[in-house]
């Protein structure tokens, strides 16, 4: 959203505000709350503060007030409108979870920063559910000359699986069992609420053995290329 407020002194003779391309309902909401702008040549800060509040409508591309044989004119451009949202390809969500997710909401203005945002919380809950090579694609089809129509297509790929878990220690033992504890959690989806069990079940083994001051560190997931599985590694240090 771009605010420009822009003045051109020409003179100083007083007539009642002007608008070109602001809503009626916007004008009269502008004028009701900044009645100066019809009855003199208004403060400047009070035009720019008119200006700022008509911006936050998020009705219009752009806002200008000019000042033009003593009257102020406030020039704005409408914004281009979402009028229906739908998404195509989604399976490990609903449509209205990803509606929900996305935060985009149908007759607001079109945005394209909105858009890319919707999209960053969009992946973020696929890779929470573990998949991490979810592809998107934003179909913006209009409908009438300032509205569109937005399609979401997603491209959900395989979940990321736990194909291997590897233990380091000098207790060659203890990585075996370890190992034989941990097992179950092969081929489950790498979220966190698996990788929590984990390390919960890697705790309650030490602390059966009776090692109860260890270091435990997880290093950062090796993937294939496909990202469809994993290998996780933890060192245990002074077993």
């Amino acid at each position: 959203m771009r605010l420009i407020f822009c003045l051109i002194l020409f003179t100083v003779n007083a007539r009642a505000a002007s608008f070109e391309g602001v809503s009626e309902v916007d004008q009269k909401y502008i004028l009701k709350q900044f009645p100066t702008l019809n009855l003199d040549l208004p403060d400047y800060s009070i035009v720019d503060m008119a200006v700022a509040r008509i911006s936050e409508t998020n009705n219009y591309e752009f806002v200008k007030a000019i000042l033009n044989s003593g009257s102020i004119h406030f020039l704005a451009k409408p914004a281009k409108k979402i009028s229906a949202i739908s998404f195509t390809g989604n399976k490990a969500f609903s449509s209205s979870e990803l509606l929900k997710i996305s935060k985009l909401v149908a007759n607001t203005s079109f945005s394209k920063e909105e858009i890319s945002l919707a999209i960053k919380r969009l992946k973020k809950a696929y890779i929470n559910k573990s998949y991490l090579n979810t592809l998107f694609t934003v179909d913006a089809i209009t409908q009438e000359e300032m509205a569109f129509k937005l399609n979401i297509n997603i491209k959900e790929n395989k979940v990321c699986r736990i194909k291997k878990i590897n233990f380091i220690s000098d207790n060659e033992n203890l990585n075996k069992s370890l190992q034989l504890k941990v097992k179950k959690y092969l081929k489950d989806p790498l979220t966190e609420k698996i990788l929590v069990k984990i390390n919960n079940n890697i705790n309650d083994h030490l602390k059966s053995k009776q090692f109860y001051f260890v270091d435990i560190e997880s290093s950062t997931p090796k993937y294939n290329k496909r990202k469809d599985w994993a290998e996780i590694t933890y060192k245990i240090k002074n077993p």
